[in-house]
């Protein structure tokens, strides 16, 4: 039990919107709060689910009316619209997604404001990130980047992060590709798929 949550809530007219967060705290106090954050979250995206703005500002203004003075959550929030493949996100203190192209080059979905719970009331920042075909995005909590090695090392202070990332892409494709293939085949599926 702790504070991460992921949520992916689709909305009128194509877009869909994900969400990527973590409740300061550990334990049931951590779940419990980003479980307030969640209800929030799902009430704003349902009144002006597109405009991540204003939903961060909502789910802001909400968490710090309900929660105690030391509690704060981060929170990335984005709507892809899959017609002009954009995402619009708004990016309140939390690790940021990174977007992996094709060539490897990275792009940060940095652009935003505070975690939410912080002030009464916080103006954010929307970005903008033009996907393309082949781009993959992460999103992820301190959970990953805090992973210790047997040595006692943080991954995320560990090698270049254009090698880890590289390693990160290659690793979900491959891991994607044998989920299919075990899929396919346990359904007596006679095709065979090819990496390319």
């Amino acid at each position: 039990m702790g504070g991460d949550c992921y949520y992916v809530l689709p909305l009128s007219h194509n877009p869909f919107a994900l969400a990527v967060g973590d409740a300061s705290g550990k334990s049931l106090a951590a779940a419990l709060m980003i479980s307030s954050v969640q209800s929030s979250l799902r009430t704003a995206a349902s009144f002006v689910g597109s405009d991540a703005a204003a939903v961060l500002r909502a789910v802001n203004s909400h968490t710090h009316a309900s929660s105690l003075a030391d509690r704060y959550a981060t929170l990335f929030y984005g709507v892809f619209d899959g017609t002009t493949r954009t995402l619009r996100y708004v990016n309140a203190g939390h690790n940021p997604p990174i977007v992996i192209r094709p060539d490897h080059s990275i792009i940060r979905l940095q652009a935003g404001g505070v975690p939410v719970g912080i002030f009464p009331r916080w103006i954010y920042e929307e970005g903008t990130a033009q996907l393309r075909c082949g781009d993959l995005i992460i999103a992820y909590t301190d959970g990953v980047t805090e992973a210790l090695s047997p040595a006692g090392e943080e991954w995320a202070s560990s090698g270049s992060e254009r090698r880890r990332t590289k390693e990160a892409r290659n690793a979900l494709v491959t891991s994607s590709a044998q989920s299919l293939q075990q899929w396919m085949n346990s359904r007596g599926g006679a095709r065979r798929m090819t990496r390319r």
